[in-house]
């Protein structure tokens, strides 16, 4: 019941809800656990936000959990009558709408720009006066060439190790984000610069109030 509240609940963190799909997920991938999703009726919910919700990362959970509910026979016939296909072989996991435009439909909405243009902690001017702040955003700059990569990814490893207190800054952090925004960086050297400032991204919560707006 708790899960299946969350699951409902539109006000609910986003991270919370996609963590209560997934438990609900597992659950109903067992005759004995589907059970109880039945008694909750939760698998209706989770066929509407699929193919309703605005929030995409939380139409492509829902996604994989319908597959996971197909997993059983009692399950198959669920998302059937739902119209939702699945296929005969029950470890298959997947489901497919029966009209796919009721899962890939995105509802109109107005662009505001990108989060690393708007940010609302990031001051103006902010490496001004500050030589240690512009010598990290240089050294992001030269992730994005190969021929100076490996002298950035050098020189940021150091700068942490002598200044950890400086990749806790969510403020150069979010100046960080305009310059991957601005120019382009492979997926993993991205990676990287996320590992960099990971004390800023997680304890932080004005990013990911500013990210879900």
């Amino acid at each position: 019941p708790r899960f299946a509240a969350i699951i409902r609940d539109s006000n609910a963190e986003l991270l919370s809800r996609r963590a209560a799909l997934w438990s609900v997920g597992h659950i109903g991938s067992s005759q004995e656990g589907l059970q109880f999703l039945v008694d909750d009726d939760i698998i209706p919910a989770i066929v509407k936000l699929a193919e309703t919700s605005p929030c995409l990362s939380l139409r492509g959970t829902c996604f994989y959990v319908l597959g996971l509910l197909s997993r059983t026979e009692q399950g198959r016939d669920l998302l059937m009558a739902l119209r939702w296909n699945c296929p005969v072989d029950l470890n298959a996991s997947i489901a497919i709408p029966e009209d796919p435009s009721a899962f890939f439909q995105i509802p109109t909405y107005e662009y505001k720009g990108s989060w690393a243009s708007v940010s609302p902690i990031l001051p103006e001017n902010v490496t001004e006066n500050n030589a240690q702040w512009e010598e990290v955003l240089n050294n992001v700059c030269k992730l994005s060439n190969h021929v100076s990569q490996t002298d950035g990814r050098n020189n940021l490893s150091k700068m942490r190790h002598k200044n950890p207190e400086l990749f806790s800054s969510p403020q150069l952090l979010a100046r960080v984000y305009q310059l991957l925004e601005a120019f382009h960086f492979r997926l993993p050297i991205r990676r990287n610069i996320h590992e960099l400032f990971n004390a800023a991204t997680h304890d932080i919560p004005a990013f990911f109030v500013a990210m879900d707006a």
